[in-house]
């Protein structure tokens, strides 16, 4: 569950003298968001811009990240895989096409890198709450939902919401 809006043009944050966050740092928001499922932590991270400018986009990215940090006998299933929801830096603009974000993370058929494409709001609700992309991995011990919000991030329990009307369950807590 993710919900946007900070203000600024598109909601993508004010930064300096009215210059949006994403426009002082050519289209990025500046921060990761990392979300470990088995201990219910969530941390912001920096991103690194040289490396976001070098593996453009969220394909590219997050094959990057797989690379440096999901190792090869990891399964799909297994807690030291990522699952990543990453925007384009143009996401939540005007720019035509630039709603797409990509879903990578090492799939089940191949055990191998694989990619999600989706359109919509989803990832520029991600800028929106202040992040170039949320990274997520481990396992939970019961059934949780992520809420990112600009306010904040939470890791809420499921578990009374697991087999019922999920629009109920995603406004519970």
């Amino acid at each position: 569950n993710v919900a946007g809006g900070s203000g600024g043009r598109g909601g993508r944050g004010e930064g300096r003298g009215g210059v949006s966050v994403a426009q002082s740092l050519g289209g990025y928001m500046g921060k990761l968001l990392r979300v470990n499922l088995t201990t219910g932590e969530t941390q912001d991270e920096p991103l690194d811009l040289e490396k976001a400018k070098l593996y453009l986009g969220g394909s590219a990215m997050g094959g990057k990240i797989l690379l440096d940090e999901v190792h090869a006998d990891v399964g799909a299933y297994d807690e030291g895989n990522r699952l990543m929801f990453l925007p384009g830096p143009f996401s939540g603009t005007a720019v035509p096409g630039s709603g797409p974000y990509t879903a990578p993370t090492k799939g089940p058929a191949t055990n191998q890198a694989a990619t999600a494409q989706a359109t919509g709001w989803f990832g520029a609700r991600i800028q929106a709450a202040g992040y170039d992309g949320i990274i997520v991995q481990g396992m939970p011990p019961t059934s949780v939902y992520v809420v990112v919000h600009h306010r904040g991030v939470a890791v809420r329990d499921a578990e009374g919401g697991c087999a019922k009307d999920p629009e109920r369950a995603a406004h519970k807590g």
